[in-house]
């Protein structure tokens, strides 16, 4: 699989979505937690030149990933509900290093992830901020083969966040600095030739500086917007 031309992936997953605040001097902000939301992810790599040159370049692709979660909603102590959307995407190129089998490569793209809760229709608000992710993300992977058909692999990666959506708009924390980091680790086993299963699990962290001032409409010091996710894959190469 390390010199295959496009490799095709599609997820279940579970994922969790933990919002915290530090140092919310008058304890006025919500936190807000999820655990086990379902959603469906697919992941896929294309090296357009292995189709026809054996040089270096062969080794240079295009790499997309993306989740998209169902069947969401939120809750506050009263119980009432609260529509609620959540969608990540990452683009962008990917240079491999095969070493027999096994593979290192470089990533350089873009990306974005959003969580919005709404209003409910009687227009009682989650006094919960959305986010609205745009970042720029450099990282690394590795894919190990243990035996001819099991295969380990990990990934690793900064974001550089340009911005966040509402959680920044002025009625909120305007004066937010953001960064980011993600990492993910996961088991295949091919099947048959050319397909596999695989589960994996994966976190993504964003952390804030708020920067107060005396006035603003909140004060804290920062907060921490982290998502767990476990996948069960199954998945297609092209060798």
């Amino acid at each position: 699989m390390s010199t295959t031309m496009l490799r095709l992936r599609v997820d279940f997953r579970l994922f969790s979505r933990a919002l915290s605040y530090n140092d919310d001097i008058f304890g006025e902000l919500r936190p807000y937690d999820v655990v086990g939301a379902p959603a469906v992810g697919l992941s896929a790599t294309w090296f357009p030149a292995a189709a026809f040159t054996d040089e270096w370049y062969r080794h240079i692709g295009l790499d997309i990933a993306g989740q998209y979660a169902f069947a969401l909603s939120s809750q506050n102590a009263d119980g009432e509900t609260f529509p609620t959307s959540a969608l990540q995407w990452d683009v962008g190129a990917y240079g491999r290093l095969p070493l027999g089998r096994h593979e290192i490569g470089l990533l350089l793209g873009v990306g974005g992830e959003s969580f919005v809760i709404d209003d409910t229709a009687s227009g009682v608000s989650p006094e919960v901020p959305g986010v609205s992710y745009v970042n720029a993300r450099v990282g690394g992977r590795v894919r190990v083969f243990v035996t001819d058909g099991i295969s380990v692999r990990a990934e690793g990666g900064y974001r550089f966040v340009f911005g966040a959506g509402a959680i920044t708009d002025a009625e909120w924390f305007p004066r937010a600095s953001i960064g980011a980091a993600d990492a993910q680790v996961g088991v295949s086993y091919e099947l048959a030739y050319g397909f596999y299963a695989d589960v994996g699990f994966a976190m993504r962290r964003y952390f804030y500086s708020f920067n107060p001032e005396p006035g603003d409409p909140w004060i804290a010091g920062g907060a921490a917007d982290q998502y767990f996710i476990g996948n069960v894959s199954m998945g297609w190469y092209l060798p």
